[in-house]
């Protein structure tokens, strides 16, 4: 469990009888704010260039409507600024692949 309180100091400390519990408390302006991206669970997103994304959208025969969506207020789409209309990259590591990539269409 994690606590992050403005101005506090670093506590670490293990407190309960019946089960194991462990806490941290976290202080400072710097460690209040923090990316989604820096989480290893999370996948790199980016933003597709309009070239790549012609490309990528003939090697399917596909229309950028026909790609998976994904909600501009995902809260990963709004930190990397992503707006309506948008294709994310989403490139994520793959036990057969190495890596794949994955897009999705920004909506609404």
């Amino acid at each position: 469990m994690f606590f992050i309180i403005p101005g506090g100091k670093a506590i670490h400390g293990k407190n309960r009888s019946d089960k194991f519990f462990e806490y941290f408390i976290f202080g400072g302006k710097d460690l209040t704010k923090f990316s989604l991206l820096d989480h290893e669970s999370v996948p790199k997103h980016e933003i597709m260039p309009e070239g790549e994304l012609k490309s990528v959208l003939s090697k399917y025969s596909i229309e950028k409507e026909q790609l998976p969506k994904i909600k501009v207020n995902d809260p990963v789409c709004k930190e990397i600024g992503a707006v309506v209309g948008d294709v994310v990259k989403i490139t994520r590591k793959s036990q057969t692949a190495g890596e794949a990539d994955y897009y999705r269409l920004v909506i609404d």
